[in-house]
């Protein structure tokens, strides 16, 4: 079995790597061949090509493929069902600790923001998930949106950091040369 990624330690080669250890690969680091690509493009274009087996991606990175019929969706990482991916969620097959694995979009600044500044970009945030048009086009392409307030975009933030951080120590992760 092999995997295509956006590149060796990116998001997508760790989530690769969890799906793998989720369904029962014990060491998916040696019992799976990964094949990191330069993007997620190219890591989806190895699937269709036949170099790699599988590929762990953002739905609206691979939407277009899957609508036109060239990829096959095998599951979702979220709770409820994606636009346009008739694929059962990790839950569905048993595996809802795959959920943390979200591509998401954070807008951060310095951390001597002034107030006035954040909350004009926290307004610009609220009034596009209020837009449905936005949202429809952006559900259309894959995409759940779900704008979240400071105090939780740190706490997510962070268990995605610990999250992964403790994968790749467990798996002994390092970069090396």
């Amino acid at each position: 079995m092999s995997y295509s990624s956006s590149g060796v330690g990116t998001l997508l080669h760790l989530a690769a790597v969890m799906v793998l250890k989720e369904f029962g690969v014990e060491n998916p680091l040696e019992d799976a061949t990964h094949i990191p690509q330069r993007g997620g493009g190219a890591a989806a274009t190895a699937v269709l090509n036949g170099t790699a087996t599988f590929v762990c991606t953002n739905s609206s990175s691979l939407a277009g493929f899957v609508a036109n019929g060239q990829l096959h969706p095998l599951l979702v990482t979220t709770s409820t069902p994606v636009e346009g991916f008739d694929a059962p969620s990790a839950a569905d097959h048993g595996h809802p600790e795959l959920e943390q694995l979200v591509g998401w979009t954070g807008i951060a600044g310095p951390a001597d923001l002034p107030g006035d500044i954040a909350a004009k970009w926290g307004g610009w945030m609220d009034a596009a998930v209020s837009d449905g048009k936005f949202v429809k086009t952006m559900e259309s392409r894959g995409s759940i949106i779900r704008l979240m307030d400071p105090e939780k975009s740190n706490a997510f933030i962070q268990k995605q950091y610990e999250t992964f951080r403790a994968l790749v120590d467990e798996l002994g992760m390092r970069i090396e040369g």
